[in-house]
């Protein structure tokens, strides 16, 4: 008898604990399908973008189907608004730091054997994209315009950043640069006209006075607005 009631209860019991098993999982799946979730189906969080590597990813670890490289797409930009930019022009007023150089073909110059004159000094160097695309009009505006117009043009190179001397004569060979280029080997000059970008060019007038500084590549039209053209 007793056995007979130990199994009538044994059976009661299991009977019970499949019914709160039924009744446990529908009442969670009526609550937001959570046992769902999480036996058939991974969790959908919210993604994450990691600009370090430049991956949209989910928090999962799954790489996503777009890619951008965020480095190099804010450098394009950059480079493609400075390249379509204008020069910056700043005006100044102040004496001009006066220099003595010697020139590529030997001689020595001193900007201010050319006092009276209105000069055009430009920094440039052959490893400088924006230098070679601007040497043609600076080369041009020497020979057509620069006497006539009392003007001069002096080319600075900064040696002190080139292989040597070889590559700057090959420069001005393969431009048929014909305008006075000096060398300034200890970049000295270039530190006390506070030369931080390639092309600078400074316009000092006729009294020997900065009026104005150009930053990039300067054009045609420009030359003649600063230095006059007849």
């Amino acid at each position: 008898m007793i056995r007979y009631l130990t199994s009538i209860g044994l059976s009661a019991v299991l009977l019970l604990a499949i019914v709160w098993s039924i009744i446990s999982n529908f009442h969670k799946e009526e609550n937001g399908g959570e046992a769902l979730n999480e036996v058939n189906q991974p969790v959908i969080k919210e993604k994450e973008i990691h600009t370090s590597v430049g991956q949209v990813e989910d928090n999962q670890g799954d790489a996503g189907s777009f890619y951008v490289d965020i480095d190099e797409s804010v450098l394009y930009s950059h480079d493609h608004e400075h390249m379509e930019q204008q020069p910056e022009v700043s005006a100044l007023n102040i004496p001009a730091p006066d220099f003595e150089l010697m020139t590529l073909d030997g001689k020595t110059l001193k900007l201010s054997d050319y006092l009276g004159k209105k000069i055009l000094i430009n920094f440039w160097a052959t490893w400088c994209p924006p230098c070679t695309e601007e040497m043609p009009i600076l080369q041009n505006y020497y020979e057509q315009h620069a006497e006539d117009n009392n003007a001069v043009i002096l080319a600075v190179n900064l040696t002190d950043q080139e292989g040597g001397i070889e590559p700057i004569r090959k420069f001005a060979n393969d431009f048929h640069l014909t305008m006075p280029i000096l060398l300034d080997k200890k970049g000295q000059v270039s530190i006390n006209y506070e030369i931080l970008t390639l092309p600078t060019s400074m316009i000092v007038n006729e009294e020997g006075f900065l009026v104005e500084q150009i930053i990039g590549p300067v054009t045609e039209e420009m030359l003649e607005e600063k230095l006059g053209v007849k």
